[in-house]
């Protein structure tokens, strides 16, 4: 949910985008990128308490330039929805008017990604992209519709063959299921949703932090790497990443607290505003 267009600032809730149309090629499995993957299966943390609802701030050196609002629910027993919807604010909007929603269902008892649908609205397009997760991979449609009203829409369908895919969501309640002890590695394959990315994550320690939204016990995790995986099976460590902390909440929530990460355009930051746990739920 974090991982790959750290300049934008619906990217900070999900992941964004490239171009172009026609068929691409498929990624290759087994090439030796998924040897790297943990095997994780979901822990015995309790789930998460739903309805859950948080909104968020985001922004560069301190300046807010977004503003996020992030519902979880679970409307079946084994299943989790997700929604985030991302809008610059203030000067960031003059300059760059952008609105993002990010749609995820995850399977509720294995924490596996079930699809994703984002679309973004710029001022001079519109971008939507959907994930189907299957047994043996994932199939990604992405759409891109001109409003300048110069050429058709471009459309282009991609099939990306691996077992060990995940979803932003899906990887965050899996690592949340976890026992989360200071020191512990874990390594996952997270759709952007454009492309998948290799994270390795490493849980820090256990502190307090403050923020606008008051002070938390905390848990500190790095992530140590990000690398986006070629249709070969190749790595290629992702440019614009420097490092990145996340801390969520040691508590029964663990909710995500703030992430801060050093990337091409210098400090950005996401950080919890306020939280509500709506009526009764899952």
């Amino acid at each position: 949910m974090l991982f790959s267009n750290y300049n934008n600032p619906g990217g900070m809730i999900c992941a964004a985008a490239l171009v172009l149309g026609v068929f691409g090629p498929t990624l290759v499995s087994g090439a030796g990128w998924e040897d790297q993957v943990s095997a994780v299966k979901p822990g015995d943390f309790p789930a998460l308490a739903t309805p859950f609802r948080a909104t968020y701030r985001i922004g560069w050196g301190g300046i807010t330039a977004a503003r996020a609002e992030m519902v979880i629910k679970r409307p079946q027993a084994d299943t989790y929805e997700f929604r985030a919807d991302t809008t610059t604010v203030g000067t960031a909007r003059t300059l760059w008017p952008l609105d993002a929603t990010i749609l995820s269902t995850v399977n509720a008892s294995r924490l596996r990604p079930i699809r994703i649908d984002q679309t973004e609205e710029r001022s001079d397009r519109t971008l939507r992209e959907s994930v189907r997760f299957d047994a043996d991979g994932a199939d990604r449609t992405r759409t891109i519709v001109s409003k300048s009203g110069a050429g058709a829409p471009r459309t282009e369908t991609k099939r990306f063959d691996s077992m060990a895919l995940q979803d932003f969501m899906s990887t965050f309640l899996l690592l949340r299921s976890l026992s989360l002890g200071n020191g512990e590695t874990r390594t996952v394959a997270v759709m952007s949703p454009s492309v998948p990315y290799l994270m390795t994550v490493t849980v820090r320690n256990r502190e307090e932090i403050s923020m606008r939204a008051g002070k938390f016990r905390a848990i500190r995790i790095s992530v140590d790497s990000i690398q986006r995986v070629k249709d070969d099976g190749s790595l290629v460590p992702n440019k614009r990443f420097r490092s990145a902390t996340i801390w969520i909440s040691d508590d029964a929530t663990r909710q995500i607290l703030r992430v801060q990460s050093q990337v091409f355009v210098g400090s950005v930051f996401l950080e919890l505003d306020n939280v509500t746990r709506v009526a009764s739920g899952h």
